[in-house]
């Protein structure tokens, strides 16, 4: 998984090993603090309540699928939760009378698999459709492109990731083709990743460069006492290249 601290640790020109291979604790842990500074300096003059980390793995539903699946055959489907194998799931299928009461019941259902982080935060909810305003429209109109099932992992990242799937085409499809949840009967399914990788790559350009500075400044980061803790960042010094960036991202 790409980070921050990859990135400064594979573009930064100061040592971060010592002679031999291993990692300088205090050099690492500059660069600790100087990131936890930048991703705050950078939510902070973006106006986010947060630094846009990365994005979570989910799997989308068919467009309009069954929302009353009490009396389908066969209520069972698998599902891969971040690639750590797959795992049946059964549901009581006289709990899925509704939408909202089928994406209740797999999300239950999934996090009855396992107690590990993984499964516990995974969320399933019923997208359901809106319903057009236009006055002309009589009776309203609803519009399918609003209703569906979401899955989503509870993790961040290039391994977050939802799917779920069938062991044979020929028996227990059911749950799938009603509603829709497997690639071939017609469900969307996205990794997670980066989330901006333009404002990941500026972030940390401004840690290397605030550790650039400080090593200027102290000297190979001699201070008079040794101690090597991240300086303040002052907006004046950062590169106007870095801020046409953050500008970019600013939420107004």
């Amino acid at each position: 998984m790409i980070n921050i601290k990859d990135i400064v640790i594979s573009q930064a020109d100061f040592e971060y090993l010592d002679s031999a291979g291993a990692v300088i604790y205090e050099i690492d842990k500059l660069i600790d603090q100087s990131i936890l500074q930048a991703k705050a300096f950078v939510s902070a003059y973006c106006g986010r309540k947060a630094f846009p980390e990365e994005r979570q793995g989910y799997t989308k539903s068919k467009l309009a699928p069954a929302t009353d699946i009490t009396m389908i055959s066969s209520n069972k489907i698998y599902v891969d939760v971040d690639g750590y194998g797959g795992r049946e799931i059964t549901l009581d299928l006289s709990q899925c009378d509704t939408g909202l009461h089928i994406a209740a019941e797999l999300q239950k259902q999934i996090r009855a698999l396992s107690n590990d982080f993984r499964h516990q935060t995974v969320v399933v909810r019923y997208i359901p459709p809106t319903v057009a305003t236009d006055s002309e429209a009589s009776p309203p109109v609803a519009q399918s492109e609003d209703d569906h099932y979401l899955t989503t992992s509870g993790t961040y990242g290039i391994e977050s990731k939802i799917r779920y799937y069938l062991l044979s085409y020929n028996i227990n499809y059911n749950v799938a083709y009603s509603l829709g949840l497997t690639k071939n009967f017609g469900a969307y399914e996205l990794r997670g990743d980066i989330n901006n990788e333009q404002l990941f790559a500026a972030t940390a350009q401004l840690v290397i460069d605030q550790i650039r500075s400080q090593q200027l400044v102290n000297k190979g980061f001699a201070g008079s006492n040794g101690s090597k803790s991240a300086t303040p960042i002052l907006i004046n010094q950062i590169n106007p290249q870095l801020i046409d960036i953050f500008n970019q991202h600013r939420w107004i």
